[in-house]
């Protein structure tokens, strides 16, 4: 995969990383970064959500959105599970 260029980040308040990048295509990537989950020694695989559509995204706003929401719901998840306890 060629180097992403940076659109847009969405950080939760845990430290988790909804991310937006583009590549020298215009095709727009969305990843997530969990601070409590690891990933492989080499650093190759990362907790990445969405990556089946990756390849279809070639609007900015679309893989904004689609980062946000998934931001806005884990947020969510986080402040109900916090409440509970």
């Amino acid at each position: 995969m060629d180097e992403l260029k940076r659109v847009t980040q969405y950080k939760a308040s845990d430290g988790t990383e909804f991310d937006v990048g583009v590549d020298k295509d215009g095709l727009y990537y969305i990843g997530a970064k969990f601070p409590f989950l690891t990933t492989s020694k080499d650093g190759k695989y990362t907790n990445n959500f969405a990556g089946y559509v990756a390849t279809d995204i070639t609007d900015e706003m679309t893989a904004k959105g689609i980062a946000s929401f998934a931001f806005c719901c884990y947020q969510r998840q986080l402040k109900h599970y916090k409440e509970l306890n």
